[in-house]
Parts: structure tokens; C-alpha cells; sequence
């Protein structure tokens, strides 16, 4: 398979809507990139990627810091199928075989070109077996991650993210583990964590505070999740994150928590 590119870009300001002779797949590693694909408003983002076909108009721009995978592909010969659905909806959700591809990808030091189209094999296989939400669905998703963002200081339930959304529980976990890869309660844990680790990157709020604000029992329930994570201590993250020497993280949208060794002379 011929790869024309497989890199990490980053973006900024609103790009003008255009389109291109191939087919173009971006994958989130960390921060959110509004999308907008044959008239179809979306994001990629931590648990759900896009896909591009050829000749389709499309437009997006991103906030804040943000890094993405994406692989522009020329020889991709879709079967009908493939470019009905993708025709039809852009957006599909993180299934556990795509995060490992792009945890893979994220961890290796380099691809050669050879493979990057192994690579590219292998996603646009994932990508053909990758699941579907439905509208409904997809806005429940919607319509819980807003309640979760509003409440993530409060213990709540999956029963009360449920009720949020107005689907049953067996439902929303249904939907989260189609579009986002992960329970409901999993993907509170992931924000929970997310928001603790902003809150240490760009305040200097005491640990406490920062454990009480993002639903951690207390600030060792935190310390725990991020040595358990990362290990290192909240303080050390700190320190680390203030210096410059955290690295990304392919399972946080985030500079994420993982020491940068010193570099060699």
C-alpha cells in the first residue's frame, strides 16, 4: 500500500473547506479538532476518529494544544460498502484494535515507509470492522459527557449519567463502548483524571483542592491514580510538567505523564 504521508500534525486556526484526490484518516493522541466533512459536523477527539474520503469538502480547525495522527493514503480502493458507510458518517468510535494501532504508532521511535503501509493495512482493516453508532446513540453520548463535565466533583452514578443522557444504562453503556472504546464510568474516571492533571499543569491550587474538584476522594486517591499511571507523584507532575520534561501520552489527550528521559550529548 503506498502511504503519501503517516505523521503527527497539529492545528490552529479555521481552515477553508477544500478537498483532496485521496483518502485522509485522523486518528485523536491528545486535544479536540472540529471537523466539518461533507456537511456533517463532528470532532476528533479521545475516542473517536474521522475519515475523509476523496473529493469530499471538508473544513476544521482546534484549540489549545493538540496533536493528531493522520495517514493520507492514495491507493485506498474502499469496497462499496466501506465507502457507503463513510460516505454516510465520517465518524467513528476508538474500538480497543484502533487504540492499539495508534498506541503503537505513538510509542515507536520511527516508521519506515514500508511500515507505515503495513501499518495502513492493518488500520483500514480495523477501520472496516470499527463499530457504528446510530444518531440517537451518538447524542446520548453527547448529552452524558456534558453532564459529566458539569458534575465531575460529584460522586455520581452511572445511573445518574444515564438519566442525564434519558437512555437506560444498559443502553449508554452500549453507545459508550461503540463510540468511545469504554464505559460510561470509565471514560468519567479518564476526564476526572484529565482535569486533574490541567488543573496541576496551569494553577497552583493545593493537591487537595485539585483531588476535591475532580471527584477523587481525596488527594491520596489521587496520588495513587497518577503513580499508578505515571509514577510520579502529583507534586512531581508538577514540577516535571513546569520544566517542560512530560512527554505525550497516547492514552491521555493531554501532555500526558510519562517523564522525558535526559537527552544524551
Amino acid at each position: 500500500m503506498h502511504v503519501d504521508a503517516l505523521e503527527f500534525r497539529t492545528y490552529g486556526r479555521v481552515t477553508e473547506s477544500h478537498d483532496h484526490d485521496f483518502w485522509q484518516i485522523v486518528l485523536p493522541v491528545k486535544g479536540k479538532l472540529d471537523m466539518e466533512i461533507g456537511g456533517r459536523a463532528g470532532a476528533v477527539r479521545q475516542g473517536q476518529g474521522a475519515v475523509i474520503p476523496s473529493g469530499t469538502q471538508h473544513a476544521f480547525q482546534a484549540g489549545g494544544d493538540n496533536r493528531f495522527l493522520v495517514a493520507d493514503v492514495r491507493s485506498l480502493r474502499p469496497d462499496g460498502l466501506m465507502e457507503e458507510r463513510f460516505g454516510r458518517q465520517a465518524f467513528f468510535g476508538m474500538a480497543r484494535p484502533l487504540q492499539a494501532l495508534l498506541e503503537y504508532r505513538t510509542a515507536a521511535p520511527a516508521f519506515s515507509a514500508d511500515m507505515a503501509g503495513h501499518w495502513c493495512s492493518l488500520l483500514l482493516a480495523a477501520l472496516g470492522d470499527a463499530p457504528q453508532a446510530d444518531q440517537a446513540s451518538a447524542k446520548a453520548v453527547e448529552r452524558a459527557t456534558a453532564f459529566m463535565v458539569r458534575n465531575l466533583e460529584r460522586q455520581i452514578t452511572v445511573t445518574d449519567i444515564a438519566s442525564a443522557a434519558g437512555v437506560a444504562v444498559h443502553r449508554l453503556n452500549a453507545a459508550f463502548r461503540t463510540i468511545r472504546g469504554r464505559t460510561p464510568y470509565a471514560q468519567l474516571t479518564h476526564m476526572r483524571f484529565e482535569k486533574a492533571l490541567q488543573l496541576l499543569s496551569e494553577t497552583r491550587l493545593p493537591i487537595s483542592e485539585i483531588a476535591d474538584l475532580t471527584g477523587h476522594a481525596d488527594q491520596s486517591a489521587l496520588t495513587r491514580r497518577l503513580k499508578k499511571h505515571a509514577g510520579i507523584s502529583p507534586a512531581a507532575y508538577r514540577r516535571l510538567e513546569t520544566a517542560g520534561m512530560i512527554q505525550a501520552d497516547p492514552e491521555c489527550s493531554r501532555q500526558a505523564a510519562t517523564p522525558l528521559a535526559k537527552s544524551r550529548v
